[in-house]
């Protein structure tokens, strides 16, 4: 998805490095709302993330 242009390598590489394991998706002839859901519910997993480890 454009919206996540050139992040994935960067986000890839860090998950990495505390030894655990990324993926990458590739989404093709979707919408903006698509788009949009998709950075919302990323979003949300990762401020989970912080509230359950600290």
């Amino acid at each position: 998805m454009p919206v996540f242009a050139g992040g994935d390598r960067r986000a890839l590489e860090l998950t990495d490095r505390t030894g655990d394991q990324g993926i990458t998706l590739r989404a093709a002839d979707r919408s903006e709302d698509d788009a949009v859901r998709f950075r919302e519910l990323f979003t949300a997993a990762r401020s989970a993330d912080r509230t359950v480890n600290g």
